[in-house]
């Protein structure tokens, strides 16, 4: 018998819940005692297994998994509260990032894009297809489209140089989730998203100094120093 859409909005909610807590503990994880490192890798595995199966299993598996993931979320919230997270850095991501931003679509010439950016001072626009986000475009991605194809950005498509991973964030995620997205994958802007893929703004390592140096607290001026730190770091290819 299939299952009523408010369960499988609970079991997507707590399965997000879940990845947001996680990667708050990912950006402190230095913090951990041994004890507590032991229970973070035990958890780790049982959170991979939880959003395998929440990807692949049917409507009949969501209960039981919205249940799982609730409880790993108390365990997971417990284990979080040991890390002495600054209070800061649970501020959520709707009251730091910009609103009102331009996108771009697959199709637009990367001179219509880098005519964006120039007008909006951004060195990212987001591309969006049928009102939903479907990719970030950089400032560098189009000088190394245009640099490789050796093409003018007039005759280039956004589409021949958009990233073909989308990495995002929601309106209610903490600094702390962001920041350890930002760190892992060492990106400095992230679209965030609604509940149906619209885009309503975009939140930059820009936004997050901003509101750091307005905060004026040392533990989170630590937090944002190391992360900014891992996104600037020079890729595995590039280091001497």
């Amino acid at each position: 018998m299939s299952i009523t859409h408010d369960v499988r909005q609970a079991t997507r909610q707590a399965v997000q819940q879940l990845g947001s807590l996680r990667d708050q503990a990912r950006l402190q994880l230095h913090l951990l005692s041994r004890d507590a490192q032991q229970r973070w890798t035990a958890l780790e595995g049982e959170i991979a297994t939880l959003e395998e199966r929440a990807s692949r299993d049917g409507e009949k598996a969501a209960e039981t998994l919205k249940e799982t993931a609730q409880g790993l979320s108390r365990t997971l919230t417990e284990l979080v509260g040991t890390l002495g997270q600054p209070p800061g850095l649970l501020t959520n991501v709707r009251s730091v990032m910009t609103s009102n931003v331009r996108s771009c679509a697959p199709e637009d010439s990367l001179a219509h894009a880098a005519q964006a950016m120039w007008e909006a001072d951004s060195g990212a626009v987001p591309i969006t297809s049928e009102h939903k986000v479907v990719a970030m475009l950089t400032d560098r991605d189009v000088c190394m489209a245009s640099y490789f194809r050796g093409k003018p950005l007039n005759e280039l498509r956004v589409t021949d140089a958009m990233s073909k991973r989308l990495l995002s964030c929601g309106p209610d995620e903490s600094l702390a989730s962001v920041l350890a997205t930002m760190s892992a994958h060492r990106v400095r802007r992230l679209p965030v998203l609604g509940p149906t893929g619209e885009l309503l703004g975009v939140i930059s390592q820009a936004d997050v100094l901003r509101w750091a140096r307005d905060t004026s607290q040392k533990e989170v001026d630590r937090v944002v120093v190391e992360a900014l730190a891992d996104i600037s770091a020079l890729t595995p290819q590039k280091v001497p």
